[in-house]
């Protein structure tokens, strides 16, 4: 990597925080650490400049994954087709799940749609669909709260996640509810750090 911005080293280097942002590492954390990592990750998703974020979508994974928990944190829907465009792209080995949160964050038919274009692509190619699982999670929170059914083509019998399933050999029948439990968890402790931070 090049030589990093005040950006990336103010909000993504400092403290290891993208370390602990890989696949929401954070939650490894003693309950007060995790406390206190959260409440820092809102306070500065509620401060950091839309010119740093876009700062960190331009370097590199670590940066984009960083970018994409703050934005998503903060609900910042201006930076929503972004994020979609990050998704789809998937080049970065570690920040499609950081994506997928915060699409799952925005709630938008747009995002739904971007996290159905994924799961298109993607469960077809068993090799490649690490974030599957949190795409698919993401995407059933949002027509939860929506009261939408974008996953349902996705969940016919002998259909793409079924097939996905028995490609990965994942037998537990739990695990989209997991995932789901997952992405909803995720929102809910986004919500209480920032209400445990002054506006």
């Amino acid at each position: 990597m090049s030589e990093a911005s005040e950006a990336f080293t103010r909000y993504a280097r400092m403290n290891g925080r993208y370390r602990k942002l890989i696949a929401a590492n954070f939650r490894d954390l003693p309950e007060e650490k995790m406390a206190s990592f959260g409440k820092d990750l809102a306070a500065d998703s509620l401060t950091i400049s839309d010119e740093e974020i876009t700062l960190l979508m331009g370097e590199g994974w670590r940066g984009r994954l960083t970018a994409a928990w703050l934005v998503g944190f903060s609900r910042r829907l201006h930076f929503a087709q972004a994020i979609r465009n990050l998704l789809q792209s998937a080049e970065d080995p570690y920040s499609g799940k950081g994506y997928c949160f915060a699409l799952a964050r925005f709630g938008s038919e747009e995002d739904s749609h971007a996290l159905e274009s994924y799961l298109d692509v993607f469960l077809r190619e068993p090799d490649m669909s690490s974030d599957c699982g949190w795409a698919m999670g993401a995407l059933l929170v949002i027509d939860t709260k929506a009261d939408s059914s974008y996953l349902h083509p996705l969940l016919k019998r002998h259909g793409l996640w079924e097939q996905w399933l028995l490609e990965k050999e994942i037998a537990d029948p739990e695990f989209l509810s997991r995932m789901k439990g997952l992405i909803s968890w995720l929102s809910d402790f986004a919500d209480l750090s920032l209400r445990g931070v002054e506006r």
